[in-house]
C-alpha cells in the first residue's frame, strides 16, 4: 500500500539483517569460543586418554586448562539461547498471517511467487 514492490518480502529480510547485527557483539564471543575449543581438542583428547579412569583429575585438568586459555565450553550456547525466541516469535507471526490471509503475505518477492507457500 505504501507503493513499495514486494515490500513485505524485503520488510523480513531487514528485520532479520537487524537483528543479527543486533546480537553480533555475542556473536563474536561464540566464534571466538568455538573456534578455540576446535584447537584445544587435540588436547582434550590427550587428556581423556591420559585420565580415562580418573574422571575427577580429568575435569580438573579440563577446567584448569580452559581457565588458562580463557575459553568458556559454554560460551556458544548463550547468542543460540538469546536468538531462538526472537525467530521462533517471528515464525509465529508468519503462520498466524498465513492463517488469517493477509493480504501481503500472498505477493511474490524475487523468484518465490509466493511467500504463503512453499517454493517450487
Amino acid at each position: 500500500e505504501a507503493g513499495v514492490e514486494q515490500a513485505f518480502g524485503w520488510t523480513i529480510v531487514l528485520y532479520t539483517l537487524f537483528i543479527k547485527v543486533l546480537f553480533y557483539p555475542l556473536q563474536q564471543d561464540q566464534l571466538r569460543s568455538t573456534s578455540m575449543m576446535q584447537l584445544m581438542q587435540p588436547k582434550v583428547k590427550e587428556l581423556q586418554e591420559e585420565y580415562k579412569d580418573d574422571p575427577e583429575t580429568l575435569n580438573r585438568a579440563l577446567g584448569q586448562m580452559y581457565s588458562v586459555m580463557d575459553v568458556n565450553p559454554l560460551g556458544g550456547c548463550l547468542p543460540v539461547l538469546l536468538q531462538l525466541p526472537i525467530f521462533w516469535s517471528l515464525y509465529g507471526v508468519w503462520r498466524r498471517l498465513s492463517a488469517e490471509n493477509f493480504p501481503h503475505y500472498d505477493e511474490s518477492w524475487l523468484w518465490v511467487p509466493s511467500l504463503a507457500k512453499p517454493n517450487p
